[in-house]
């Protein structure tokens, strides 16, 4: 895609998560989209670039702006950090990650990572001063990047493939679930989501399981814990299910204990998601820790496989503890990281004992030779044709693989009689 800059022109605002309130003045660098689902890619993969209207300089005394005056009200000096609030408002049902530029600021300056919603208002842009030398910013310079995440365009194919993930929930204030995504809220590596399409895509593999509850808590060994609510975990659920029951219905509901420490196994403590997960037939979701992301050193998120599509029943996490006598911080505002992450497994990955096949690489069969002959052909085009490593060759190829639909299916192979 070529880079543009545009500012009064069409803009597929709903890629970016946004929706304009005055954009005079301003202006963008987007990668060129013709289509809906190209302006889609060029969201995900490259983001919306900011760049600043006016040039001013920030000191100690202040803002300058050179410009009109009413650029003033939209660049100003709050005690040690520089505000730059955007003509832009995330659009409903969005969530949107305004990230630092890929042009290097000053080294006194740490561009903040924050996300925004529809009810946030307009957008800003916060940079951290971190000490007093001036500095000038020129007009057109790169002030940030805004990336959709959660809620910005809805993948139709979620639809078309009959693909779902449905959250009934038995507490109003319990887990916050929502599609993982591959930037990882910011920390990801742009070069690794850029080029590395396996990183990538494991990113955005499923939904991140977020804290119901604020609470700090340390493991003494055994089943010995020690904790603090910095918020209650309240028994609403009771209310809910109270005026769901009939008088015939044979189970009365009891409030379910919110946490749990070392009931399970003695180093696990147990906390009550307060949601009912369901998945399409023959799907199952696997819990695990959070893929890429280090969401304690403390304790990790013990994995399981859920049988969601027969099962309704309400989901607890359990977080294994690997440390003691070192405190735990778990918080719902915080809204990262996540506790934890759900990816949707077919029955068949693991209700099937799948067979193993190991050996030398050969030529000899017509199944050798021809994954041979793709080997050296994609190995050729990767490191030969243009004199060094060309990193796009994994996403040409992926999307010559699938226009072509290589995808084949082929009789189970023997089982291995390797151990």
């Amino acid at each position: 895609m070529i880079d543009e800059v545009f500012s009064q022109c069409w803009v597929p605002w709903e890629a970016y998560g946004v929706a304009p309130t005055d954009i005079d003045g301003w202006s963008f660098i987007r990668g060129q989209a013709t289509d809906r689902a190209a302006s889609v890619d060029a969201a995900s993969d490259f983001g919306l670039t900011v760049l600043s209207p006016v040039a001013f300089t920030v000191s100690a005394e202040g803002v300058a702006v050179a410009g009109p005056p009413s650029w003033r009200e939209r660049i100003r000096l709050v005690e040690s950090r520089l505000v730059m609030r955007l003509p832009l408002i995330p659009r409903e049902a969005s969530r949107v990650l305004i990230v630092p530029p890929e042009e290097r600021l000053p080294a006194h300056v740490e561009a903040k990572i924050a996300s925004h919603t529809h009810a946030d208002g307009e957008m800003e842009v916060v940079w951290q001063l971190n000490g007093r030398e001036a500095f000038t910013v020129r007009a057109g310079q790169a002030v940030a990047r805004i990336v959709a995440i959660a809620g910005g365009v809805v993948p139709e194919t979620m639809s078309d493939n009959g693909g779902f993930l449905r959250v009934w929930r038995v507490h109003p204030q319990g887990a916050h679930i929502c599609p993982a995504e591959k930037t990882l809220r910011g920390d990801a590596s742009s070069a690794a989501m850029r080029w590395c399409g396996p990183f990538a895509h494991a990113n955005a593999y499923g939904f991140w399981v977020f804290p119901p509850v604020d609470l700090d808590l340390v493991w003494h060994g055994g089943s010995s814990f020690e904790h603090r609510f910095e918020s209650l975990y309240t028994d609403d659920d009771a209310s809910i299910v109270s005026r769901l029951q009939r008088p015939g219905d044979p189970y009365r509901y009891v409030p379910r204990k919110k946490v749990e420490f070392g009931s399970t196994l003695e180093s696990v403590v147990s906390i009550w998601t307060g949601c009912i997960f369901q998945t399409p037939p023959g799907w199952g979701l696997m819990i695990r820790n959070p893929v890429n992301v280090t969401a304690s050193t403390v304790f990790r998120a013990q994995e399981a496989i859920l049988e969601t599509d027969w099962l309704p029943y309400d989901i607890w996490i359990n977080l294994l503890f690997v440390q003691q006598e070192k405190w735990a911080r778990i918080r719902r505002a915080d809204n990262w990281p996540p506790l934890a992450q759900l990816l949707p497994v077919p029955r068949s990955a693991y209700d099937q004992r799948w067979p193993l096949i190991a050996g030398a690489l050969e030529r000899t069969t017509a199944e050798g030779q021809d994954l041979f002959s793709r080997w050296l052909d994609y190995n050729h085009k990767k490191w030969v044709e243009g004199g060094q490593k060309e990193p796009a060759t994994y996403h040409r190829q992926r999307r010559l693989a699938e226009k072509r639909a290589v995808g084949r299916t082929s009789p189970p192979p023997r089982r291995s009689t390797e151990p």
